[in-house]
């Protein structure tokens, strides 16, 4: 096998295509190879965004040649993709952006901005990327507690549309278009209205799921990426928000970390945490598209308690879920 050789088993998603913008910006050579990621898909050559690409089927075949095979599809073909590599002697390096295998025996979760270099990772094991609300949040809290000890936090979690794929992306175009139209909207990934809507719940037949099992995700991961914050008490509500893209967070905490708002600012700023200026305003969904990191701004002491402090957060929930398993598969970067 040719040290270099990625594939990305669901080429044409949209974390596929997050994939392929963070490798045109590495260094050095890379082979890619796209592979479709569900059956009926399209293959061959294939317009996707504009860009004419070639995608390959999802066999054995097509996972033989990799050194690296990235899995960024749905559920689905990454547990399809699991079955033909599992029984392998030999078997590559597997990245599971999905977070549908984390129940497999052994698998690691990884959020390569927050662990420390000491970090040893299991070569022969499913590396499961943490959600990137969990690896946005551990980033947040890691510089804060630089400043000093947060003992509670709050925290809204706003989903964007995107966190369902081009599915989610295309029923909220979809709905915006029908609501104008006075037709009928689909309602098949969100179970329920989303254009010009908040939903704090998933209607009962939402093919994405139940929100508070992504709740659970984030309480169940923060911890093991972030063990101090084991020691935080936190409380966690995910609201469906109706846009397409980022997530963005309205964080509340108190403890001495938070009694100085101009020290925490200072501690925040650094690699992968941009800290927005009062003048500048706050970050937002559109802001963030395209950053590795998060950005945090409007950080305000909280009028009714003096070691309590509010903040505003955005990360661009595509490119840390990227980045993140490109910092997992590192080690054949080299």
């Amino acid at each position: 096998m040719m040290k270099n050789s990625f594939a990305v088993v669901g080429g044409s998603t949209l974390l596929g295509r997050e994939l392929r913008e963070v490798f045109e910006a590495l260094p050095g050579v890379v082979s890619l190879s796209l592979i479709d990621a569900e059956e009926g898909e399209a293959v061959g050559l294939v317009e996707d965004a504009g860009e004419a690409v070639m995608v390959s089927p999802l066999d054995e075949e097509s996972l033989a040649a990799a050194t690296v095979v990235l899995l960024a599809g749905g559920v689905a073909s990454s547990r399809r993709a699991w079955e033909m590599l599992a029984a392998r002697p030999a078997r590559p390096f597997v990245v599971d952006l999905s977070g549908s295998l984390a129940a497999v025996p052994g698998a690691q979760l990884r959020a390569p901005s927050v662990e420390p270099m000491a970090f040893e990772v299991n070569p022969d094991a499913v590396q499961v990327i943490a959600h990137p609300a969990t690896v946005a949040l551990a980033l947040l809290f890691r510089r804060a507690l630089a400043v000093g000890v947060v003992n509670a936090a709050v925290v809204n979690c706003f989903l964007p549309a995107s966190e369902q794929g081009n599915p989610g992306l295309d029923e909220l175009h979809q709905q915006t278009v029908s609501l104008f139209a006075f037709q009928e909207m689909p309602k098949t990934v969100f179970g329920e209205q989303l254009a010009f809507n908040l939903a704090p719940v998933w209607g009962e037949e939402a093919s994405a799921g139940r929100l508070r099992d992504v709740e659970n995700t984030i309480r169940e991961e923060l911890p093991r990426i972030l063990p101090a914050a084991s020691a935080m008490a936190i409380s966690l509500r995910v609201v469906q928000a109706p846009v397409f893209h980022s997530l963005s967070f309205s964080v509340w905490f108190s403890g001495p970390a938070a009694a100085d708002t101009a020290a925490l600012a200072q501690s925040l700023r650094g690699e992968l945490v941009d800290v927005w200026n009062a003048e500048n305003g706050a970050p937002n969904n559109v802001s963030t598209v395209g950053d590795a990191g998060i950005s945090v701004g409007d950080i305000r002491a909280d009028g009714a308690r003096r070691d309590a402090c509010w903040l505003w957060m955005t990360a661009d929930n595509l490119r840390l879920r990227a980045t993140s398993a490109i910092g997992a598969a590192r080690i054949w970067l080299k």
